[in-house]
C-alpha cells in the first residue's frame, strides 16, 4: 500500500508539472506511468485467476518436542511467472487460545509448480489450527499487488510425551463386574441380560440354564451362557478447569497420558473424562488399547479450556453416570497434581516431570 501511495504522489506531482510548463514530454512519461500502472494491475488480475494454491501438513499429528512443515504448494498454469508472492496464515492454539500470524514469500516460474516448505514446531501439546487468511500477488516490479482472501485450513494436532509409569493393578480391578454396554467375546460370565452361548448340556449344569426352545428344536438338551459384562474398574478424570492453562497444560496431558498407556499396558479397560466447554457436559471414552488411547488425546487436545466458573468435573461425572460405580478414581488438576479418589497422591516437579515421573507407582 505504502507503494501504490507513493507512486501516485509521484504520478500526481509529474502531471501537475506537466501541466503547469505544457510540457508534452513530462505528459508522455504521465501517460506512460499511468500505462504502466493499468498493465501491472492488468497482469496481477490473469496470474490470479491462473495461479492455485493448496496447503497441507504431511504429518498432521506429532509428539511434543517433534516438528514437521507446512506446505504450501503452487501452480501456475499461465506463461508468464509469478515472481512474488505473500501468504498470511494465522495460526490458533484450540487448548491454549494463543494466536499468532505467520507470513510465508514465493515465488512461481511460468507454466510451473513450486512448494514453499514452512517448519513448525511442536513446543506444546494441543490441537492448532494453521488458516491461510490472504495471498498477496505482486507484479514484475514488486511495487504493485492485489490481495485475495483464501480460507483453506489444516490442523496439527502435537500430542503429550508417554513417559513410563508404574501401575499396579489389584485383584478387585482386575475382575471387576458392571454393567457394561461391552461385552467379553472370550469368556462367559454371569450377565443375564445378553446371551454369549447356546451347547450342548453338561453335567453340573443348572437346569435354569436350559434354553427350551433350542433344545425342543435340536431333540438335545442345549444350555444358554450367559455374557461377561466388561465394565470399567477405574476412571481417569482430565481436569482441567480453573485458571487459564496458557501455560500449565502439558504437564497435565502428559500425566494423563502416561497414566492412561500404564493401564493399557497392565491390560487394565478404564475410561478417560474430561469436560468439553463446547458440549458443556462431562465426555468420556473408553480405552482398551492404544488406538483408544491416542483417539482419547486427539479429542482432549481439541478441547478449549480456561476460567474459573467451570463446574466440578467429578460431581457431574457422577451425576451424569449416578448408576455406575468404579473402583479408582484417578485425578489429573491443572495444577499437576495426581488424586486417588479423595486422597491427594504425587505432585512432580514440573522441570523433571519425565525423570520423576518414573519414581512413583500407582495402585488401582
Amino acid at each position: 500500500m505504502k507503494n501504490l501511495i507513493l507512486y501516485l504522489l509521484c504520478l500526481t506531482l509529474l502531471c501537475y508539472v506537466s501541466i503547469l510548463y505544457s510540457s508534452e514530454v513530462l505528459m508522455l512519461f504521465s501517460f506512460t506511468g499511468v500505462t504502466l500502472a493499468g498493465l501491472a494491475y492488468l497482469y496481477i488480475v490473469i496470474q490470479i485467476l491462473l495461479v492455485r494454491v493448496e496447503v497441507s501438513i504431511p504429518m498432521i499429528m506429532v509428539e511434543q518436542g517433534q516438528s514437521t512443515e507446512l506446505v504450501t504448494k503452487i501452480n501456475n498454469r499461465g506463461i508468464l511467472p509469478m515472481p512474488k508472492l505473500r501468504f498470511c496464515f494465522r495460526r490458533k492454539g484450540i487448548l491454549n487460545g494463543k494466536r499468532k500470524r505467520i507470513w510465508v514469500y514465493g515465488a512461481v516460474a511460468a507454466r510451473g509448480e513450486d512448494a514453499i516448505l514452512w517448519k513448525i514446531e511442536g513446543h506444546h501439546c494441543g490441537s492448532y489450527r494453521y488458516t491461510l487468511k490472504t495471498i498477496r500477488f505482486y507484479d514484475m516490479t514488486g511495487w504493485f499487488y492485489l490481495t485475495k482472501r483464501d480460507r483453506q485450513q489444516v490442523e496439527l494436532f502435537v500430542m503429550p510425551r508417554i513417559c513410563e509409569m508404574n501401575v499396579r493393578v489389584t485383584e478387585r480391578a482386575r475382575y471387576y463386574l458392571a454393567d457394561a454396554e461391552i461385552y467379553d467375546n472370550k469368556k462367559a460370565g454371569p450377565d443375564a441380560s445378553e446371551l454369549f452361548a447356546v451347547r450342548p448340556m453338561q453335567k453340573g449344569d443348572r437346569i435354569q440354564n436350559i434354553h427350551w426352545k433350542i433344545s425342543a428344536k435340536t431333540e438335545e438338551l442345549m444350555v444358554r451362557e450367559n455374557s461377561l459384562p466388561l465394565g470399567c474398574a477405574v476412571v481417569l478424570f482430565v481436569d482441567m478447569a480453573g485458571r487459564s492453562m496458557r501455560a500449565g497444560h502439558d504437564a497435565v496431558l502428559t500425566l494423563a497420558a502416561s497414566i492412561s498407556f500404564a493401564l493399557v499396558e497392565q491390560k487394565c479397560p478404564h475410561y478417560a473424562a474430561w469436560y468439553d466447554r463446547v458440549e458443556r457436559d462431562v465426555v468420556r471414552i473408553r480405552v482398551d488399547e492404544e488406538e483408544d488411547l491416542y483417539q482419547f488425546l486427539r479429542l482432549v487436545c481439541m478441547v478449549a479450556v480456561g476460567g474459573s466458573k467451570l463446574p466440578t468435573l467429578r460431581e457431574m461425572y457422577h451425576e451424569k453416570y449416578r448408576m455406575e460405580d468404579s473402583v479408582t478414581e484417578i485425578t489429573v488438576n491443572q495444577k499437576s497434581e495426581i488424586w486417588m479418589n479423595d486422597t491427594f497422591y504425587w505432585k512432580p516437579e514440573n522441570s523433571r516431570l519425565s525423570e520423576r515421573i518414573g519414581e512413583v507407582e500407582l495402585v488401582v
